[in-house]
């Protein structure tokens, strides 16, 4: 593989992973490639909600005292034990105190989470004289905290769907973002405070410089510019288009309409290069199931057509997301049949034409089809998170231009979290008192690491021993 392969690459945005994206980008066009760069949404999301780790100005130095908090027990292992021990005998696990680190993800969260978690046994400590009563946060503070985790929640949540490595991230996106931009808005609109207040402001301005304000016409070209310190700015082209050839995101939740037709377009460009390779058919689809029961109309609207099934949505990503049609039939789809009879009878016409003509009706019957729920139902009642990939494996042939895409644009992580992840079993596994050890174990062992859970799942499901 050379990186005329590649069709795209995703890393965190310090200044050499851009400048190295860069000109992995440029050698790949001089190849004849078209790679692009996204940056790891998780990085980017870290460097908003980074802003909650320093006090504003309404804060009561909230930050600073619940950081002094988290030392006091981290750094006593008596604090600690005493700590665990009046935790014993409750309903849930006796843990400790988080402190948090500028460069780990979402840590702020986790500290201000588990110190809320603990709140009734410090007061009871300081009843007893075990913990200093200025030690503690005081009334005022620990409303402070509750509104903070109250804002840095949809973060939180955002970042641990997205740094997943085992189903696919990048078409939750979108979603995601004019999600979390939605979130802070209305805690603009309706703050319980002027701390919470400020902190939702800081952080969305922050957030719209890294990622546009969504204004409609900006967001399919957002990514043409360069946000602070020449970082990717906005949702980056492969993307939006990762999103649009998603069984369960096609409906485009946060693009108007216009933004769409450009998506559309961009998708339609790439088909037909596509379908310059393969043989020349016109989708049986086209005929058989365009005028089906269960079709959408062409020219879709955003109101009632895209009712929402809350239960099929988490409440981050089906807050705005009406990607699942409660009921029958919506409308019937005329275009998709005339277009595959007109192919029949303009045989003549030059093989592009005919290629563009097929990839319309083909793009047309894609409009048409219902949008995948993202939670399904199996028959014993439990639930599952859909895969996009089994849908597509089972339904290629129906639409075999835009298959190839999907297979492509859908496999792009939206974070280098994998990346972290194998840089940091790495590190645990080739340590100073194992200098001795070889690359071939090395890597055997960095890769059974990462397999053996999953050969476990495999026999487990198959009622097999494990080893």
């Amino acid at each position: 593989m050379t990186l005329a392969d590649i069709v795209a690459g995703t890393s965190d945005t310090e200044a050499v992973m851009n400048t190295l994206m860069r000109l992995m980008k440029e050698k790949s066009m001089e190849l004849g490639g078209h790679a692009e760069f996204n940056g790891c949404v998780d990085h980017l999301l870290e460097l908003t909600t980074s802003i909650a780790f320093d006090n504003t100005p309404h804060s009561e130095n909230t930050m600073a005292k619940a950081r002094a908090l988290c030392g006091h027990f981290t750094g006593s292992t008596q604090a600690a034990g005493i700590l665990l021990l009046k935790q014993v005998g409750g309903d849930k696990i006796a843990v400790g105190c988080i402190q948090d680190v500028v460069t780990r993800w979402w840590s702020t969260y986790q500290m201000a989470h588990r110190l809320i978690r603990l709140k009734l046994y410090f007061a009871l400590m300081v009843a007893e004289g075990s913990l200093a009563a200025d030690t503690n946060l005081s009334p005022d503070q620990w409303i402070i905290l509750e509104d903070t985790v109250a804002v840095l929640e949809p973060f939180m949540v955002a970042q641990r769907i997205l740094e997943g490595e085992k189903y696919v991230t990048i078409s939750l996106v979108l979603i995601i973002i004019t999600t979390i931009r939605s979130r802070l808005m209305n805690v603009i609109e309706k703050a319980f405070s002027q701390h919470q207040f400020e902190l939702a402001t800081a952080l969305l301005e922050d957030f719209n410089i890294r990622w546009g304000s969504g204004t409609d016409g900006t967001v399919f070209n957002e990514h043409l510019t360069l946000g602070l310190r020449n970082r990717p700015k906005g949702i980056p082209r492969l993307t939006l288009l990762a999103t649009f050839v998603d069984p369960r995101t096609k409906s485009m939740t946060g693009l108007g309409n216009i933004e769409i037709a450009q998506v559309r377009q961009a998708i339609k460009s790439m088909a037909v290069e596509v379908g310059l390779t393969m043989p020349l058919a016109v989708p049986e689809a086209a005929y058989h199931d365009a005028l089906g029961p269960q079709v959408r109309a062409h020219q879709r609207g955003r109101g009632a057509e895209q009712r929402l099934r809350v239960e099929q949505y988490n409440d981050l990503l089906g807050e705005l997301d009406p990607d699942v049609i409660d009921g029958g039939p919506i409308a019937v789809a005329q275009q998709a049949p005339i277009i595959a009879v007109q192919l029949e009878e303009q045989l003549p016409l030059p093989v592009r034409a005919q290629i563009e003509a097929t990839v319309e009706a083909e793009l047309v019957l894609w409009e048409n089809e219902l949008p995948l729920g993202r939670i399904q139902r199996r028959t014993d009642g439990t639930s599952y998170v859909a895969n996009p990939l089994h849908w597509w494996s089972a339904n290629d042939k129906r639409f075999p231009r835009i298959a190839v895409l999907a297979q492509k644009l859908l496999a792009i992580q939206a974070t280098s979290a994998s990346s972290e992840r194998l840089f940091s079993a790495a590190g645990l596994t080739i340590a100073k008192d194992r200098s001795r050890l070889t690359q071939e174990n090395a890597a055997m062992l960095i890769f059974l690491h990462d397999n053996i859970p999953v050969v476990r799942a495999w026999r487990h499901a198959r009622g097999l021993p494990n080893f």
